[in-house]
């Protein structure tokens, strides 16, 4: 039978007094001391949920920390799933394999009852009530307190503590493990909350990691293209170089650029710094001037140089147009010379075409009548327009881009005939 200090009379003997009140005080001793062995272990559960610990983790830690921190000797944790209680951990001296496979039924047993009333259960014996069902043969239990785990309100699951002596659990329990089973639960809400966040923070991880990877390897091919190409291509930061590709650095020598100032001639380098200053974010320009880039001689470059969004980065692209500027120009000159000898041949065959009746009559003239000086004139009026007959046959056989004609010349002959030809202007 209990006993209080109502139950103090001054009627007792002083040794009757001094029982009852050494049972009080030990009776205040034993309250305090679970007390503060509560207390103790919500304190560790505290902390070991900042540990970040998984799910079966914190399971086995609660029915450790029960049977460390309170004097029941058996302590087990039930979770509801699929509408049953699935037993997660189980510890205590009487409990050296604690079996997790239990299943227990919603409604059915003491724990199955606390589940589904949502209210705890003390029994004081064990054999005197219908509830218990014996799941373990080995674990001699006298009494059990039941308390559920709530998680706002719903249950969760159901705290089980037992202890091989009947009586064991009173009032002062109960209070203590409902307010540890609402604990518990707020607990378990945060420890599930912490996993379902890591699942997806793992699987987000792994998800950017494809990505870097993509990434990279795009990068890498972006760069392989880049460096491939002949054009000169670096990007800027303000007036710092932050990137430049393998094309610049082949003729940029050493110490490698870190300013456009190390890679251009001035008066580029003030073209250039001018129409970045004057571009707005976004904006792109085109034009085509001579450069000296590195240590190369002039060239004829087409910029391209655009000013990206973030308006401090700027793209310059270059591509030496020298060798094409000279194909243009041999292009233009070979036109202009094509034209010429067209007009050329034509003043030719008209020219040709007016000799041709000159040289006729010429040798139609009987010059036996005539003196010797006029037979002379004659012939050289004759040998001239030969010789200009001659040379626009030539003219014509240029312009018309014939195969060459390879023959012996007799140098003498060519040398008379000149003589005869211009001796008049002499």
């Amino acid at each position: 039978m209990a006993q209080n200090y109502m139950d103090i009379s001054p009627m007792m003997s002083p040794s009757r007094r001094e029982d009852i009140l050494s049972k009080l005080l030990q009776k205040a001793t034993d309250f305090y001391e679970e007390t503060i062995g509560i207390l103790s272990g919500i304190f560790k559960l505290t902390e070991f949920v900042n540990t970040r610990a998984t799910e079966d983790m914190f399971y086995n830690y609660i029915v450790r920390v029960l049977t460390e921190e309170s004097k029941c000797e058996n302590a087990s944790i039930f979770i509801v799933k699929d509408n049953k209680l699935f037993l997660k951990a189980a510890s205590g001296p009487s409990l050296p394999s604690p079996n997790k496979d239990v299943v227990v039924s919603m409604g059915s047993g003491v724990a199955g009852t606390c589940a589904t009333r949502g209210e705890s259960i003390l029994l004081d014996d064990v054999n005197r009530s219908e509830l218990f069902e014996e799941w373990n043969s080995k674990v001699k239990i006298g009494s059990i307190l039941c308390v559920p785990i709530k998680e706002g309100n719903s249950v969760i699951g159901v705290l089980n503590l037992s202890h091989p002596s009947i009586n064991f659990f009173n009032e002062h329990h109960v209070r203590m493990f409902e307010l540890l089973g609402l604990l518990v639960g707020q607990m378990l809400a945060i420890v599930r909350l912490y996993e379902a966040l890591k699942k997806e923070f793992i699987d987000m991880e792994q998800v950017i990691q494809k990505q870097e990877i993509s990434l990279k390897n795009i990068t890498q091919q972006y760069k392989a293209v880049v460096d491939a190409t002949e054009d000169y291509i670096l990007l800027l930061d303000g007036m710092d170089i932050i990137f430049y590709n393998s094309t610049i650095a082949k003729i940029a020598g050493k110490p490698f650029p870190t300013t456009p100032k190390d890679l251009f001639d001035p008066e580029s380098l003030d073209d250039i710094v001018t129409r970045i200053n004057s571009m707005a974010e976004g904006q792109g320009e085109s034009f085509e001037r001579e450069v000296r880039i590195g240590s190369t001689p002039r060239i004829i470059a087409r910029f391209f140089i655009k000013k990206l969004p973030s308006g401090k980065q700027t793209l310059i692209i270059m591509e030496d147009i020298t060798m094409k500027k000279y194909l243009e120009q041999r292009s233009a000159q070979t036109e202009k010379l094509t034209s010429i000898g067209l007009l050329t041949s034509g003043i030719a065959h008209e020219l040709n075409n007016k000799l041709t009746p000159i040289l006729g009559f010429a040798d139609l003239l009987d010059t036996s009548a005539l003196n010797p000086i006029d037979q002379e004139r004659v012939n050289i009026i004759i040998n001239s327009a030969s010789a200009a007959k001659k040379t626009l046959e030539s003219l014509l056989t240029f312009s018309r881009n014939l195969p060459h004609e390879k023959r012996v010349l007799d140098v003498g002959e060519m040398i008379d005939k000149s003589v005869r030809l211009y001796s008049p202007l002499l």
